[in-house]
């Protein structure tokens, strides 16, 4: 669970802790300060910016997409299997656009 601040971690942990439910709190760090979110911030700007290679190059490449640099090599040499890459990210983010929809709309139906 995220929360804004670290006073809601603790109000958090303890209405956990008071429901016999286990909790880990981790550091002081913000988690937007992490590799793991710098990470998911190139995979989102890809996604969101399908034409600009550069940054789905990189997107490819962190460990959410999981690309080698032999991956990413050979679609530097074969046009064909970089087309590919950029159809298979683009079918993605359709599908998680819809996916996403979908949740929407069940949370709005079970709402009204």
């Amino acid at each position: 669970m995220l929360v804004a601040n670290h006073r809601q971690a603790g109000m958090i942990a303890d209405e956990l802790a008071a429901r016999g439910v286990p909790s880990v709190r981790r550091g002081r760090d913000s988690v937007w300060r992490s590799e793991e979110a710098g990470e998911l911030a190139a995979v989102l700007a890809a996604y969101a910016e399908p034409g600009r290679e550069g940054l789905l190059r990189y997107a490819l490449a962190t460990r959410l997409l999981g690309r080698s640099a032999a991956d990413l090599a050979r679609c530097q040499d074969d046009q064909q299997q970089w087309d590919a890459e950029r159809e298979a990210a683009a079918k993605e983010k359709a599908e998680k656009a819809a996916e996403a929809k979908e949740a929407a709309d069940k949370a709005a139906a079970e709402k009204a």
